[in-house]
């Protein structure tokens, strides 16, 4: 079985690269990365090929000459999937991340390819209702997605053989759309787990955390629910900075948020093991990492519907599974495990130990066996 990988940027690409590598399944990975990138992953450089312009276009142009930052993307899309169509070989399967792949997908049938495409958020309609509902909310005009990337991805959902996702809220946006069940298959990735481990407490106080803050991550409902608890010896803290137009709607809670500022990844868990619970309210993802991350470290998870999460937490066990936009629901869930000290340590220890079944290891096993099951 020969495997060709083709993505716009690291996501769980290398990953995939890697366990088709060490299996012996990997023909080639195409991306826009340079080499020096991949250079942690196991995978045979002379595999990999690489076409890094369109990527230094994008930055050249959107941060240079302040261009348009979704024309530009659908432009580098363009220019790669060309790029990747004409390097095509035979192979038994051709795996591509969405919004990258229409050109291409055609060629790897007639090449006798069957072609997964992957997807690593909702169905695009979907994400681009609910994020662009979300800023309308607080008057923000504010587009999410260029309407020809959304052509685009959906010309590729109805070409690909199958779609490959990453969670249960984004299966079922799909199957909303109406894109049969039987094309979509769900595989949720792994994390490193060597990089996240438990560190003793440095003080007693109760710390709400959330990483990766904005309007799309439902920040300004974790912080309304802190705001309106008022705990006392209790902390909410926000990590990676916060950016211009979440920073306007959170005006009116000055004083009840910290902002840490950006946090170098792979040092995040010094800050998580600080922490007493993990929140996460987002309003789209397709299975946001930092949740896993977090419980490596020993935290509970409280998240929304739309992360993701509900497949990596036993709702009432590891955390709590709760709606969007559902401030009475994050402050319930909070208060009880603010006032049930010995119930968090115990669903935190739950969450360290369950993040043990979501290695790569595992993901590539389940990957495996569903690329044999297609080509049966």
């Amino acid at each position: 079985m020969k495997i060709i990988v083709s993505a716009d940027g690291r996501f769980h690409t290398y990953h995939l690269a890697e366990q088709l590598q060490r299996r012996g399944h990997l023909l080639k990975l195409i991306t826009v990365d340079p080499k020096l990138h991949l250079r942690k992953y196991k995978i045979d450089r002379r595999k990999i090929a690489n076409f890094i312009f369109p990527k230094l276009l994008a930055h050249g142009l959107i941060r240079g000459l302040k261009m348009d930052r979704l024309k530009v993307h659908y432009s580098m899309a363009q220019f790669f999937g060309e790029w990747v169509r004409r390097r095509l070989e035979p192979c038994d399967i051709f795996t591509s991340w969405s919004g990258f792949a229409l050109g291409a997908l055609p060629r790897a049938k007639e090449l006798g390819a069957v072609t997964v495409l992957v997807r690593g958020s909702a169905h695009i309609e979907v994400q681009k209702e609910l994020l662009e509902e979300e800023y309308s909310r607080f008057g923000i005009d504010r587009r999410t997605v260029d309407n020809r990337m959304v052509e685009k991805e959906l010309q590729e959902y109805e070409e690909t053989d199958y779609i490959q996702i990453l969670s249960t809220f984004t299966k079922n946006s799909f199957i909303e759309k109406g894109i049969p069940e039987e094309k979509l298959i769900r595989i949720t990735p792994g994390i490193d787990l060597g990089h996240f481990k438990s560190l003793p407490g440095k003080d007693d106080l109760f710390r709400v955390i959330q990483a990766g803050c904005s309007i799309q991550k439902g920040t300004h409902y974790l912080v309304q629910a802190m705001a309106e608890l008022n705990l006392k010896n209790a902390e909410l803290l926000l990590v990676g900075g916060i950016s211009d137009e979440l920073n306007s709607v959170l005006q009116r809670y000055e004083g009840y948020y910290t902002d840490y500022g950006h946090v170098p990844h792979f040092e995040l868990y010094k800050i998580y093991s600080q922490g007493s619970v993990y929140v996460h309210p987002s309003i789209h993802e397709g299975l946001a990492a930092v949740q896993a991350e977090a419980m490596a470290c020993g935290l509970p998870l409280i998240c929304s519907t739309n992360t993701g999460g509900e497949d990596l937490i036993r709702d009432g066990v590891e955390g709590y599974v709760v709606p969007i936009r559902d401030v009475e629901a994050l402050k319930e869930k909070i208060l009880y495990l603010y006032e049930h000290e010995e119930e968090r340590r115990a669903m935190g220890l739950a969450a360290l130990e369950r993040t043990r079944i979501f290695t790569w290891d595992r993901y590539g096993e389940n990957l495996i066996k569903f690329y044999h099951n297609i080509l049966k």
